[in-house]
């Protein structure tokens, strides 16, 4: 499982259990210095001609055009959308999707397709594609023309912290910023070095996510010496206030049918979980609803599929005040 970690938040865990810590801020006298992420080793990378990658790019546009031209209003008009007031539906609309956030996936896609036709050409290895890739300068092709412009404004003295969470920690300005990628602990482990889920190693796929879990949580009444229910409905809430990764959505921003769908108008970023036949809770279904999440490539690079981060990484209860 890959682990995610934003850069402000402590560890809402500590704030669930109600221990006092302090976190290491700039505030702090006297202040105390943040250890930088580790440097990425260096690896060999083939060479490449500008009019190679330009003719990987143009392949990867032509096929993602193909995805949102054709394939996403052709199932949106045999109907194949979530049907309103379904367990899917609500779950779906949990994890809104902005407008801003469609249009940067979009970019993101055309920047996943052509890494895989790099991957595929040159033959990547999986630290190639994490550590050598992302250093590949793509600012003068036609995907640099799409990405949007990054400008550091400086920071300035004011009341309130900005609702974005740009210059909360004003020497590292995008720390917990919305809108960015969430940074990983380890390396990413697709089982195509780019975007498919991981597999077992080797061709079979790993287990469905429904049988670890009746394999792991057992059905049973094991009270807590101290503990209530509170206490996860606090850890959901709190959560839910400093993290947000959207679905995928296909055209107009409709929500993706993945379950009971003929495979002619099966999404591609649909990822349903497949239901054991002796389910207790949901045997008489088949598999339950999956989309993958929206995902996002840093500016002007080629990278492995990374999750988006839509809120900013502070405790401010946007659940109270109503704010999404």
């Amino acid at each position: 499982m890959c682990a995610y970690k934003r850069s402000i938040v402590c560890l809402y865990f500590v704030v669930l259990l109600g221990v006092a810590v302090m976190c290491y801020t700039q505030h702090l006298h006297p202040p105390v210095e943040i250890d930088p992420l580790p440097t990425m080793p260096r690896v060999k990378m083939p060479h490449m001609q500008p009019e190679e990658m330009t003719t990987f790019i143009s392949q990867a546009e032509t096929t993602m055009s193909e995805r949102f031209d054709n394939f996403e209003p052709a199932i949106y008009n045999k109907g194949v959308v979530q049907d309103p007031g379904t367990p899917a539906w609500f779950m779906a609309a949990s994890h809104f999707t902005s407008p801003s956030a469609r249009n940067l996936s979009h970019v993101a896609l055309i920047s996943e397709e052509t890494t895989k036709y790099i991957v595929k050409a040159f033959k990547l290895s999986r630290d190639q594609v994490s550590y050598g890739l992302p250093m590949m300068d793509v600012r003068d092709t036609s995907l640099g023309d799409h990405c949007p412009l990054e400008v550091d404004f400086p920071c300035q003295p004011r009341k309130y912290r900005a609702f974005s969470g740009y210059c909360n920690n004003v020497q590292s300005p995008h720390w917990g910023k919305a809108n960015t990628r969430y940074l990983r602990f380890l390396p990413a482990d697709y089982s195509d070095g780019v975007s498919l889920p991981r597999g077992s190693g080797g061709s079979d796929p790993l287990p469905s996510p429904r049988e670890v879990s009746l394999a792991v949580h057992r059905d049973e009444d094991l009270p807590h010496p101290h503990l209530m229910a509170i206490t996860a409905v606090w850890g959901e809430f709190i959560s839910h206030d400093v993290a947000h990764t959207p679905q995928m959505t296909g055209f107009k921003g409709k929500r993706l049918k993945c379950c009971s769908v003929n495979f002619s108008d099966f999404h591609p970023e649909c990822f349903p979980i497949r239901l054991p036949d002796d389910d207790p809770v949901h045997g008489i279904f088949l598999e339950m609803s999956g989309i993958r999440a929206v995902w996002n490539s840093p500016s002007d690079r080629l990278y492995s599929r990374t999750q988006r981060a839509t809120k900013p990484s502070d405790i401010i209860s946007r659940r109270v005040s109503g704010v999404r």
